[in-house]
């Protein structure tokens, strides 16, 4: 529906298949939607919940993943990863409780992929 919207400009399906997609992604779907996202120019904004679901991953991306995704965005998905697990490593060393309530603390994804991918805050 997405790629159809996109591609004859119908916007009032366009934002509903947009939000109807991005609003509360699927973890398994984040790649195929971010490799959506980029073809049919889907704005970045929408894209924050598929990439901090990325970033906050543990298991690493798989080369298959990857292959869906443009140079950019890999790099970029990397540069995210690499200082989302530097600041929660470095969160951890001054304060020592572990758990939920510490990983929702100190979760600061969401600032880290808007300042990486240039997304103004809301």
């Amino acid at each position: 529906m997405l790629s159809l919207a996109h591609r004859f400009q119908i916007q009032n399906i366009l934002d509903r298949a947009v939000k109807e997609l991005y609003e509360y992604p699927c973890p398994d779907d984040c790649i195929d939607l971010l490799s959506l996202a980029e073809r049919c120019e889907v704005e970045k904004k929408h894209w924050v919940p598929c990439l901090r679901i990325l970033v906050n991953r543990r298991k690493p991306l798989a080369e298959q993943e990857l292959s869906q995704l443009s140079p950019g965005m890999v790099i970029r998905i990397s540069a995210a990863r690499d200082r989302n697990h530097h600041e929660r490593s470095q969160a951890s060393v001054r304060i020592l409780p572990v758990g939920p309530l510490y990983e929702a603390t100190f979760d600061h994804s969401e600032k880290i992929v808007r300042e990486i991918w240039g997304i103004s805050a809301i």
